[in-house]
């Protein structure tokens, strides 16, 4: 089999180029280690009389230079999905480590290539459910009624107690309000109801509904057809916006960042990622990302979800720039806005905040503490993984300040997010929000020490202190997850943040023990047994392979990690 076909295990004609490849106009090759008894003779078919020139003109010509595009900033590298990707992201990382195990070949084999036929903002995505634009020029895409009132305020009260664990930019009486609004049966309240709202109503059931799973087989028509119901919810939102008019409103910008994380959740992390960039043009515009425009407003409300909504924004922005190796979209030299008060939605009213005297945990908290730690991330991405190159040295100067940032931030986490209490003696929505909290710690360690493991060459005490600390943060996410499938027994799909720092912490420790074995740490001791730590990664490996098996980026995911893991125990 060539390569392409021999990564997605499909049946090939051994011929070159073989049709599989010649039909999608991509280059067909024979370039990974064959260990099978003796390598094939590889006969050249009738396909191959085509120049490069003649395929180039016929297929995509993207595919036809991809080779030679491929200069750029120092780590920079090809994705899986022939998009750019910087030094930050975990492909970045993984090959580096190849090339260092010169390896490079099997990891480029192990690209997973998406279909040319993909629009532009959403190449390399998971594929839809239903055929693309199969509902976009419906006739009736605005007939979709909602579900019956009791199942809808059910969606809400999951998205609002484990949908969004440190994304809250809704405030939930509001949002409340919103949805009695489109069960009235008056013409006089419904057309108060925006595009904007609208749209906000259904990605949240949207969202919700992608957690409830075979609990409620819901399924909805929608221009004739039939799909998923969150998947109905979420076209019907889109095409609602597609049509607002006017100016911009809080709603306008809230709407959108409710559709990107709904992409992230449905595994569209490149259409996530165009999508925010709109809904941060609009933060912009707006203003949300200023201090200056609460003096504007008097109602207390819409300033809180002002700051809300520009934090969670912000907070996403760094990941996806994270996980896509991208800059981020918004600076921080040009941001002024104050975190929002610890409140929650019933004690925030328009004209004033009720303190009591025995005050509840806050569920605002961890988007705030999320948000700041994301400010670490950020500058971890600044001065571990930029363009200019820094020495060893600096570099671990850099890692041991971030890393105490790091300590100091969760120090002052509130003890029902810090980890302190088990998570099964809290309630469910702050049982979600310290794990998920939790796990960006451990990403945050992991993406500051990580690079380490790939120098080799400083043996001093700090360096090992912080490879302890990045495998210590790496087996408290194999304990996380393995905790997620005792309750659920499989990592449920939407979790897209657990499977993406699963990933980096299976990689890492696969790596570390590549390192060690091919003597790249001989001076380095280790407080972990590697066989030990070995055999729980590749219990962890094989939930999160159950649970992405069909699901892009997580099939790439593992496909990759197959290949480490098959490595790392030779």
């Amino acid at each position: 089999a060539c390569d392409k076909c021999k990564t997605r295990k499909r049946r090939c004609s051994g011929e070159l180029p073989c049709p599989t490849c010649h039909a999608q106009g991509i280059a067909c090759t024979y370039t990974a280690p064959y260990t099978r008894g003796k390598p094939p003779n590889v006969a050249e078919s009738p396909a191959a009389a085509l120049s490069g020139s003649a395929r180039c003109s016929q297929f995509d010509h993207a595919s036809c230079t991809l080779r030679t595009s491929r200069g750029g900033s120092p780590d920079a590298c090809d994705t899986p999905n022939g998009q750019y990707l910087g030094p930050s992201s975990p492909f970045a990382f993984l090959r580096r480590a190849w090339k260092r195990l010169g390896q490079d070949e099997t990891a480029r084999n192990l690209e997973h290539e998406p279909s040319c036929n993909t629009p532009i903002f959403s190449h390399g995505d998971r594929e839809l459910p239903y055929p693309r634009g199969s509902h976009e020029s419906n006739r009736s895409i605005e007939s979709l009624n909602l579900p019956n009132r009791a199942l809808a305020e059910q969606l809400a009260t999951i998205f609002f107690e484990f949908g969004m664990p440190s994304y809250r930019f809704l405030h939930r009486e509001t949002f409340n309000n919103w949805l009695a609004v489109g069960y009235s049966a008056t013409e006089t309240a419904t057309s108060y109801w925006t595009a904007a709202q609208k749209a906000l109503v259904l990605l949240v059931l949207a969202t919700a509904s992608q957690y409830v799973g075979d609990k409620h087989s819901m399924g909805i028509a929608v221009g004739g057809e039939t799909c998923l119901a969150g998947e109905g919810f979420f076209v019907t939102a889109q095409h609602l916006l597609r049509k607002e008019t006017g100016r911009v409103r809080l709603e306008s910008v809230q709407a959108r960042l409710a559709a990107s994380l709904y992409l992230l959740n449905t595994s569209r992390l490149n259409e996530a990622w165009y999508t925010l960039g709109t809904t941060v043009q609009l933060l912009v515009a707006l203003g949300l990302h200023r201090r200056s425009l609460e003096s504007q407003t008097t109602d207390l409300v819409a300033r809180e979800c002002c700051r809300r909504t520009f934090w969670a924004a912000y907070t996403l922005d760094t990941y996806l720039s994270v996980m896509l190796g991208r800059p981020t979209i918004l600076h921080d030299s040009d941001i002024d806005q104050q975190y929002p008060e610890l409140v929650n939605d019933e004690d925030l009213h328009k004209d004033g905040i009720i303190y009591s005297e025995n005050p509840r945990d806050c569920l605002t908290a961890a988007a705030v503490h999320h948000a700041r730690l994301a400010k670490i991330v950020r500058t971890s991405c600044k001065e571990l993984y930029s363009i200019r190159k820094v020495s060893e040295d600096q570099h671990l100067t850099a890692a041991r300040q971030l890393n105490a940032e790091i300590v100091a931030w969760r120090s002052q986490l509130p003890v029902f997010l810090s980890g302190a209490i088990h998570s099964s003696s809290l309630i469910p929505v702050l049982r979600r929000q310290s794990t998920v909290l939790r796990m960006a710690c451990a990403h945050a360690v992991m993406l500051v020490a990580r690079p380490l493991i790939l120098q080799g060459g400083n043996s001093s005490a700090e360096a090992q202190t912080l490879i302890d600390v990045c495998l210590a943060a790496a087996k408290d996410v194999f304990d996380m997850v393995l905790d997620v499938v005792s309750e659920h027994q499989v990592v449920p799909v939407p979790f897209w943040n657990t499977q993406y720092v699963a990933f980096i912490a299976l990689s890492t420790v696969y790596v570390w023990i590549m390192q060690r074995k091919h003597a790249r740490l001989d001076g380095l001791t280790s407080q972990f047994d590697e066989i030990a730590l070995f055999a729980l990664a590749e219990t962890v490996q094989r939930h999160i392979a159950d649970a992405t098996a069909f699901h892009s980026p997580g099939l790439r995911y593992s496909i990759m990690l197959e290949e480490l893991q098959q490595q790392t125990r030779r």
